[in-house]
């Protein structure tokens, strides 16, 4: 029976596949409902392009050899998770409505939520790995 590796990393406690799924997958959402929703986060049309590109990057480049791309994933991710989140929680504070723009802004936001999660975890394990000499 085939299991799929998003749940058995084939290296233990490195889960960077998985961020870069989550990445992925924020990436994607963010680009198909920006030009239906130009609120969807508080930058303009440039910067939210530079700011995908990025994502995109640092998913392409993440690699369990490389401490210095797991400290970017989980840089990358806090400030999505906020930049998401942050919009989420303010559109519904000002609408106090469950709209379809807030449903996109808050899953975004949890997609960015579990990246920053598996990417600590990650980055916490290769620290500890380092520590003792592995």
């Amino acid at each position: 029976m085939y299991i799929p590796d998003l749940f058995f990393p084939k290296n233990p406690h490195y889960y960077g596949d998985i961020v870069r799924k989550l990445f992925l997958a924020g990436g994607v959402i963010a680009l198909v409902f920006r030009p239906i929703y130009p609120d969807l986060i508080p930058l303009n049309s440039f910067l939210f392009i530079i700011a995908m590109l990025v994502i995109a990057i640092v998913a392409g480049i993440t690699n369990p050899e490389k401490y210095w791309t797991m400290i970017s994933d989980l840089v990358i991710a806090g400030i999505a998770f906020i930049i998401f989140e942050y919009s989420a929680i303010s559109q519904y504070i000002a609408i106090s409505n469950l709209n379809f723009s807030f449903i996109v802004k808050q899953s975004l936001g949890l997609i960015f939520f579990f990246a920053l999660y598996y990417s600590s975890k990650t980055v916490r394990a290769m620290y500890l790995k380092k520590q003792s000499g592995e």
